[in-house]
């Protein structure tokens, strides 16, 4: 007998010492014969993806198509390619296809089927219990017209010592079994089976003509497994180079079991697992270690658990805390590590800015050194790796920088009795920084802001000491001892410009204030001369202006050394002015278009008043200077307004206002030709609309005088005589007043029509012939 039968011969003899009886001592349920010892076999192919586990055979004939293996996996069986075995096992398959399908079915199916029957159906039910009742041969046949497709989540449950071998399933087409389907039993379908994603079966997957298509699936040849744990749950702790030993042990199946590590790694120096579960050696390197093992039993049930064990490292870094650090001084600290080779390589994450870690390869200790400009709190790592045993250690650490102000520049230049300005700075603390003045006196004339702008003009010669000190966000301190020199030079005068004085006004004292000199300083007027009414006592200008004008002037400082210096002035002094200098035109009985006045060169708020009854009838203004109303007086009208300050002091202004009645347009109007349509617009102006025409006189025979759209009437028609008409045209505004109307008066002449008018009746030639020899004769005596 060959290898290859005696291979076959064991794995169907599994196969019957697995599944039990192959045939139930009733002849309705069919022998398979080959095909028991495959738990998948198809006709055209076999296709997986993902990880798919077979328990039992995997085969195909009379195609050779096996594909996805890995990443699937058979296990307790092997793979047939329409070999000898796969050949026999498919003629095998279809002589148990044609014994089910010859079968007679008649009892009606339910969701627990009684056993030894012969069912048909067309769709599985969510959940179909197969129960045994603890009989061994029971065993159950189901017929499927066409396809089968399961419910999701659906399945076949075989209890009471019910075996997946003794139930059948006959399909005449193709079978699916969808996502989270659990199937038991031999599953024979005339053309493909397909198990979508996390289906089960428990049994046979046999596809006569097609393909068995998987897919992440567990197919498990006749057996439904218990579930198998592994012990421990946690595994032991190792040490490096210290010897190691783990048994491990299994429950819930059937044993013996066999161990097996099916993923990841173990740590080096430890042996590899033994079948019957034994970890032994000695750990070579520091480290958690993750793998996992698989126990099988010996009905090829299997259960896994994942173990990490965790190598301890013997290394330990020094110091466990870092001195604390100041803020711009450097700084440097030794790091080594103990315990390993001596060997080390260093490496640190999170370093601020400003610290490195050298040297870092192949040492036993590290610098840690640098300058940090901030204070605060550092948190970083070091590592250190023994480059031998691959030991690994950590510490973290936090370094307190603290802060150590510092005040810049480190001195300050000398100085003059003129403009001086310098800026003071501070690092290595906490921005922002304030700076002020903590000891000695800086020279007289230099101001210190906050932010540290120092600047001024020194009005006393000398040297002068003092400290300065800038404080931090967070209170943190420095300071800085400064010596500045201030070299005497001209006298300084200042106020570099005097004020402007107002008519009446009493001018506020302006001090002159003299520098840079010897005390026991005098003032005079050296060229020009003080505005009147102003005085100069001791060094102080006061007095009340009596006079309006610009006043220039010299005024000379000498010391008690008798320098001197000296300085012009300009004093210019205003009296109060009302704007605007003129007033619009005004028109009778049309409401005046509003004008304020204003003030100028006095004291705010001003007052305004005007003589009773000079303003022009109709018109008031009020004490604030707004000129309003309606005129009812025509002509100009002169009146003076007059403007008080708080001061009391007063400035006026006279104006002379204009103020015009109703008028008519245009003021004349041209001739009109017979017998041509002649038409003009008079318009209204001045007073308040509506406007009421009316009319007196002849206007020309054949023309009419119409109002039309305010403010204007229309003068149309035809003239039908000639000759010259005279008449006028009357106006009335809305007030109804007699000063509210206008007259205007118009002559029109009609003439006869120039050529290419209008054609003359023949007594209308008659007569032009009659004229034209009249004007003849009156010319011929002319030239007489």
């Amino acid at each position: 007998m060959s290898s290859e039968d005696r291979r076959v011969l064991a794995v169907v003899g599994f196969a019957a010492l697995l599944c039990g009886p192959l045939r139930a001592q009733t002849e309705s349920a069919p022998p398979l014969g080959n095909a028991a010892s495959f738990a998948v076999l198809g006709g055209s192919a076999v296709n997986n993806s993902g990880a798919t586990v077979v328990t039992g055979n995997l085969g195909v004939s009379p195609g050779s198509t096996i594909t996805g293996f890995p990443p699937g996996v058979v296990k307790l069986g092997d793979t047939f390619k329409n070999d000898a075995l796969a050949k026999a096992a498919h003629h095998d398959m279809g002589v148990a296809y044609d014994d089910l399908a010859n079968q007679k079915c008649g009892v009606p199916l339910s969701d627990s089927p009684p056993a030894n029957h012969v069912y048909c159906l067309s769709q599985l039910p969510k959940v179909l219990t197969l129960d045994a009742e603890h009989k061994p041969d029971a065993f159950w046949i189901f017929q499927i017209t066409g396809s089968l497709t399961t419910l999701p989540d659906s399945s076949v449950l075989a209890i009471n010592g019910a075996q997946p071998g003794n139930v059948f399933w006959q399909v005449s087409g193709s079978a699916s079994l969808v996502a989270g389907s659990a199937f038991v039993g031999n599953l024979i379908a005339h053309d493909s089976i397909t198990l979508n994603t996390g289906a089960t079966a428990f049994g046979r997957l046999l596809a006569l003509t097609g393909t068995v298509t998987l897919d992440s699936n567990k197919v498990t040849l006749c057996s439904t497994c218990n579930e198998i744990t592994l012990s421990p749950l946690v595994p032991s702790d190792g040490m490096l180079g210290t010897h190691f030993g783990q048994t491990l042990t299994a429950d819930g199946g059937t044993a013996p079991y066999t161990f097996k590590v099916i993923s990841g790694a173990l740590p080096p120096g430890i042996d590899p697992l033994t079948s019957n579960g034994v970890l032994s050696g000695a750990p070579k390197e520091s480290g958690k270690f993750q793998f996992t093992v698989a126990a099988t039993d010996s009905q090829g049930c299997s259960g896994e658990r994942e173990y990490t064990i965790f190598i301890p490292c013997a290394l330990t870094l020094s110091p466990t805390t870092l001195p604390d650090a100041k803020a711009c001084i450097f700084y440097t600290q030794t790091i080594s590590a103990m315990g390993g080779s001596g060997r080390y390589k260093y490496t640190a994450s999170g370093l601020p800015i400003g610290l490195t870690l050298s040297p870092t390869t192949e040492t036993r200790f590290v610098n840690l050194s640098g300058i940090l400009r901030r204070p605060d709190d550092y948190t970083f790592t070091v590592t250190a790796e023994d480059t031998v045993t691959h030991c690994i250690v950590s510490r973290t650490y936090t370094l307190k920088v603290l802060c150590n102000v510092m005040v810049l520049p480190e001195t300050l230049p000398p100085a003059t009795c003129s403009s001086y300005c310098q800026t003071f700075t501070a690092s290595c603390g906490t921005p922002p920084y304030t700076f002020s003045f903590s000891a000695g006196t800086p020279p007289a004339g230099l101001l210190l802001s906050s932010d540290g702008m120092f600047c001024g003009t020194p009005t006393t010669p000398g040297r002068h000491t003092f400290t300065v000190t800038a404080t931090d966000a967070k209170g943190c301190t420095g300071s800085r001892t400064y010596t500045v020199a201030v070299d005497s030079g001209p006298i300084t005068i200042s106020p570099p410009t005097l004020p402007n004085g107002i008519v009446g006004t009493i001018y506020a004292d302006q001090t002159i204030i003299a520098n840079c000199g010897t005390p026991g300083y005098r003032c005079r007027v050296s060229a020009g001369m003080l505005p009147p009414g102003l005085t100069l006592t001791n060094c102080k200008i006061s007095g009340t202006p009596t006079t309006a004008g610009c006043f220039t002037f010299s005024l000379t400082v000498t010391d008690a050394n008798g320098n001197s210096n000296s300085i012009r002035y300009t004093i210019c002094v205003c009296a109060i002015m009302i704007s605007p200098p003129e007033l619009p035109v005004g028109s009778v009985c049309a409401k005046y278009q509003q004008q304020q006045l204003t003030a100028s060169c006095g004291i705010p708020p001003y007052t305004f008043t005007v003589p009773p009854g000079t303003l022009p009838s109709g018109l008031m203004l009020s004490m604030s200077g707004l000129l309003s109303g309606t005129p009812m007086m025509i002509g100009p009208t002169t009146f003076t307004v007059t403007a008080k300050d708080s001061a009391q002091n007063t400035g006026n202004i006279t104006y002379t206002l204009l103020t015009g009645g109703i008028t008519l347009s245009p003021a004349t109007l041209p001739a009109a030709e017979l017998g041509i349509p002649y038409s003009k617009i008079i318009t209204a102006s001045g007073g308040t609309a509506p406007y009421t025409f009316s009319t007196s006189g002849t206007l020309p025979t054949g023309l009419t005088f119409t109002p039309t759209t305010q403010p204007t009437g229309t003068i149309s028609g035809t003239p039908t005589a000639l000759g010259t008409f005279n008449f006028c045209i009357m106006v009335s505004d809305a007030n109804a007043s007699p000063l509210c109307t206008a007259t205007q008066c118009y002559t029109i002449d009609v003439i006869p029509a120039v050529a290419g008018g209008p054609t003359l009746s023949a007594w209308g030639m008659l007569l032009l012939l009659i004229l034209l020899a009249g004007a003849g004769l009156v010319m011929i005596r002319r030239g007489d």
